[in-house]
């Protein structure tokens, strides 16, 4: 019986004590713009995706933004570079503005035939503008690729 009783008591205790209580801190160093419940990022973006792959030796970048609905973004300045996992050097850079399609998406896309095989990112800074205003700037990473 008090083997029981120890038994179901433990049990209860292990029960008790997976369950973990946490508290979201409400206030925020970043103000968030609150659209219907999501919380969006940033000012003007949406989504930014960035990609790379390879087809042989050459390098094959893609930045992908889509500017938040009813907000206006005239061109899009794209500073990318690709990456060699490891190094903090370069292997190329792009300076490039981009200017929005028939859907409204802002793309970038170039080709670059690299020397050595390795794993390799691409690094990029996006600053969005409206006329003559920086509206943000962006930074973001693709995942690696492997050539």
């Amino acid at each position: 019986m008090a083997k029981k009783t120890t038994v179901c008591i433990l049990t209860i205790l292990m029960v008790l004590s997976s369950v973990g209580y946490i508290f979201a801190d409400t206030s925020s160093s970043v103000d968030a713009k609150n659209n219907g419940g999501i919380t969006i990022q940033y000012e003007s973006i949406s989504r930014v995706r960035a990609e790379l792959t390879f087809n042989g030796a050459t390098a094959n970048p893609v930045i992908r933004v889509t500017p938040i609905k009813g907000v206006t973004v005239d061109r899009v300045v794209v500073d990318a570079k690709l990456m060699r996992v490891g190094s903090s050097t370069p292997v190329k850079t792009w300076n490039e503005t981009v200017y929005d399609n028939v859907i409204g998406e802002f793309v970038w896309t170039d080709s670059h035939r690299v020397i050595s095989r390795g794993t390799y990112y691409l690094s990029a800074t996006i600053k969005p503008y409206r006329g003559s205003t920086l509206l943000e700037t962006i930074t973001v990473e693709s995942g690696t690729a492997v050539y």
